[in-house]
């Protein structure tokens, strides 16, 4: 059925809505106050508006046609103002309010791929692959190197919380 709503009413569930982007299922989401970023299929990328909760609205979206897209590669929660998430294009960034999307380092390659992954730490993204971490910095396109001591060819979806990086 793609995504799904559903309310409790009086002990019970009852599903409100659904939602079946580009009429692939959905692998994988990020569920903010007012919206919901879907990881679609394999390769995509769909904001939707939640005020409604029986209406989703599409307000950004990001489909290719062209490459796969691995799954699970959002950060653990989105930012106040902003969704990240990933696909072919690169890292994306969906504005809440009005669903645009950018792609803040555009022209770096990171080579996302399933051993990849994204979560945050100290205010900016943190990117892993199989061998190496950065810090990406969103506002200014910056990139920088992290070191984690026994990371080589190690892979895994990085979360960080209270100090603690586990993968």
């Amino acid at each position: 059925a793609g995504f799904c709503v559903y309310r409790r009413q009086g002990g019970k569930w009852k599903r409100q809505a659904t939602y079946s982007p580009y009429g692939r299922a959905v692998q994988d989401f990020v569920l903010g106050k007012k919206q919901v970023l879907l990881q679609c299929a394999s390769n995509g990328v769909a904001l939707l508006d939640l005020q409604r909760p029986e209406i989703p609205r599409v307000i950004g979206e990001c489909l290719q046609h062209v490459g796969l897209f691995y799954g699970r590669h959002f950060p653990s929660y989105a930012t106040e103002n902003f969704y990240f998430g990933v696909n072919i294009e690169g890292i994306l960034r969906f504005d809440k309010d009005n669903g645009e999307k950018t792609t803040p380092f555009a022209g770096r390659k990171f080579g996302i791929g399933p051993e990849s992954g994204l979560d945050w730490l100290d205010g900016a993204l943190l990117y892993t692959s199989e061998d190496r971490a950065q810090i990406l910095f969103p506002e200014t396109g910056e990139v920088q190197m992290l070191e984690i001591q026994g990371l080589d060819h190690w892979a895994g979806k990085p979360r960080v919380k209270d100090g603690l990086l586990v993968m």
